[in-house]
């Protein structure tokens, strides 16, 4: 019920905006999580997620977005950074009916610094992209959430050596902020043993 409320939406913002050219975000939603495992912390991550429209490959048809970040322990580095891109074509005429597609590659946009990952990995579903990047790219990421005022933006790439389909989401509350500024205080904190020595 709630994909279908959503794509109502969607169906009204196109109808007012004009059917705009850039992939400015129609609906979304950010959460900010602390990352534990038998009670003791091992990251933050924040998820966005997005309805917005895909110029690029469908004619500016609606198109639905996960991307997450995570900043996660990690042995030797310290902490990691870690990115997921999962991506959804929205079928108008059936909305609860979305059409999970292939990212070939994926990558973030923290206000005018893009985030490429150094590392790819198998992600948990067979057509997301997800990737890693190591203390430095983590840290110099987080500087940007703590300047607050942050602009993110996703990309993908449905096809490898494609096009880029670019969509802006939603930006941290005060709320959140602060939320993942306090869960990377212990990151921090429980990451002094891991890193190099």
């Amino acid at each position: 019920m709630m994909v279908i409320i959503l794509v109502a939406n969607f169906l009204i913002a196109i109808v007012l905006s004009g059917g705009s050219a850039d992939a400015q975000e129609i609906m979304g939603d950010v959460t900010v999580t602390e990352i534990t495992a038998g009670g003791a912390i091992k990251g933050c991550a924040v998820e966005y997620t997005s309805i917005s429209q895909d110029h690029i490959y469908k004619s500016g048809a609606p198109v639905g977005l996960t991307g997450t970040l995570a900043w996660m322990l990690a042995p030797k580095l310290g902490i990691a950074l870690a990115t997921k891109v999962l991506a959804a074509d929205i079928d108008v005429t059936q909305p609860s009916q979305l059409a999970p597609f292939k990212v070939e590659h994926g990558f973030a946009r923290i206000n005018d610094r893009l985030l490429q990952v150094e590392n790819r990995y198998e992600c948990e579903k067979p057509t997301g992209f997800c990737g890693a990047s190591g203390f430095e790219t983590a840290m110099s990421t987080f500087e940007e959430y703590a300047k607050g005022g942050e602009t993110v933006a996703f990309g993908f790439n449905r096809k490898i050596g494609g096009m880029d389909v670019v969509m802006s989401v939603k930006p941290l509350s005060l709320d959140q902020s602060t939320k993942l500024s306090a869960c990377m205080l212990k990151v921090l904190e429980a990451a002094k043993d891991l890193g190099p020595k």
